[in-house]
């Protein structure tokens, strides 16, 4: 069986910065822990974890700890999306911009209660808790489910209707 090649794009942490976030370092590092127990969970997926950005003024914890199927890069954003089959991230910031400019396979999800910029937006969805976040992931990338206005976007929107 061929692997899967899932690339997971994650924000960057705030530190002391007041940022566009609604949650803090120590939440956003506990959903990433559960999510790279998923990925652990699923040999048959060749995982990159996207490092933050250089510029970034808070180090990486996870380039430290990725292991198994699941591979931290530096590389470009650019660079790894060429490699990628899926494309997961967990806000919808610059880097979802990037994967509509690709063309890539992508799904984003946003917790309820998060801060977004625009609601409805195609391969976007509001999940309640990790628990969604994870299945529509896994839905994603193991039953080959494409972000879609009609099969996976929970606020259904006529874009055609939205934009003209």
């Amino acid at each position: 069986m061929l692997s899967k090649k899932v690339l997971y794009v994650p924000l960057t942490y705030s530190g002391d910065s007041v940022g566009f976030r609604t949650w803090k370092d120590m939440g956003y590092y506990d959903w990433q822990d559960r999510l790279f127990g998923f990925f652990l969970e699923y040999d048959s997926w060749d995982v990159t974890w996207k490092g933050l950005p250089r510029s970034c003024h808070v180090e990486d914890p996870w380039q430290y700890k990725c292991k198994r199927n699941v591979k931290y890069s530096s590389a470009s954003l650019v660079s790894e999306l060429k490699k990628a089959e899926y494309v997961y991230l967990d806000f919808a910031s610059t880097p979802l911009l990037d994967c509509v400019k690709a063309g890539s396979n992508f799904l984003c999800t946003i917790f309820e209660g998060q801060k977004y910029l625009r609601p409805n937006v195609p391969g976007v969805v509001v999940v309640k808790d990790a628990s969604d976040a994870l299945e529509l992931l896994f839905d994603f990338v193991a039953a080959n489910i494409k972000p879609s206005i009609d099969e996976i976007v929970l606020n259904k929107v006529d874009w055609k209707k939205e934009i003209l």
